[in-house]
């Protein structure tokens, strides 16, 4: 038996991220793509979209994807938040305490320039701290969520609970020069991450979408070796160290792909189907 044969025989569980990943460069869902998890699906493979969006965000396509039957999961925000299908109940999640969030605070507006913003999310909202006007990246991505731009003030926003995560927004050269001053005592309090040139996500310790991966994977009494992951970005790195089955897209950057046992064809030539097809069949 090939060693393709014995992965087809051993994966029970099929995480996959959206953007660069499931989604085409222009957001589209690929029918390959749809066609080829609705048939593991069926043969009993548990798929399980990850992704760093939050849920107004994420919905349509999963939507789209069909993903919607009783105990399909989905993890979002990076893995603070699981939910399950078709009614997108929270089976876990991990909120961001008050004192940390205090401590972000006040070292963004102690160090920040004009050019940068800092954002959070609950379930529902994307709140814009201290500013009323938000910048481009933050309208930008607000379109991207489809969800409205709340702004709040900083005391308000610390009698807010059930907060997933917080970003800093802004051109890429001003978030690296800002991004080096971030001391390690933010970082023991915070799981930081540069989601994306233009984002520096702060999730709570140990939050990412390898711990939401593994405690789903724990509960539905699936074993590590059992699991395939596919990605593209930084913030799909713990989850492709964690999964034995881990999938680079084509589109990954070489750090990435020098990560996974596997790499497929790029977002925009289905490359979720084509691996899928590959491991699978």
């Amino acid at each position: 038996m090939s060693e393709l044969e014995r992965d087809s025989d051993m994966i029970k569980l099929l995480a996959i991220d959206l953007d660069g990943t499931f989604l085409t460069d222009t957001k589209e869902v690929l029918a390959e793509n749809v066609e080829a998890v609705h048939r593991v699906a069926q043969q009993g493979v548990k798929v399980v979209i990850c992704t760093g969006r939050t849920l107004p965000g994420a919905r349509r396509f999963i939507e789209a994807i069909g993903l919607e039957q009783d105990d399909d999961y989905i993890i979002l925000q990076n893995g603070a938040a699981t939910h399950r299908l078709p009614d997108y109940s929270l089976v876990a999640t991990t909120y961001q305490p008050a004192a940390s969030r205090e401590a972000l605070m006040d070292f963004f507006f102690d160090t920040r320039s004009a050019d940068i913003q800092i954002v959070a999310f609950d379930r529902d909202h994307l709140f814009l701290i201290e500013d009323e006007i938000p910048s481009e990246s933050v309208i930008k991505d607000s379109q991207t969520l489809q969800t409205a731009i709340t702004p709040i003030s900083r005391a308000d926003f610390l009698q807010l609970d059930n907060i997933l995560k917080m970003m800093v927004l802004g051109p890429k050269e001003v978030l690296d020069e800002w991004a080096n001053g971030i001391s390690d005592t933010l970082r023991e309090q915070f799981s930081v991450v540069r989601s994306q040139p233009v984002i520096i996500e702060f999730l709570s310790p140990n939050t990412n979408k390898a711990t939401a991966l593994k405690q789903l994977s724990q509960s539905l009494g699936i074993d590590v070796t059992d699991v395939m992951a596919i990605g593209d970005e930084q913030n799909d790195i713990e989850m492709l160290k964690w999964a034995h089955h881990s999938v680079a897209m084509g589109n990954a950057s070489d750090e990435i792909k020098a990560l996974t046992r596997y790499t497929t064809s790029t977002n925009n030539e289905a490359g979720v189907a084509a691996i899928i097809n590959r491991l699978i069949g």
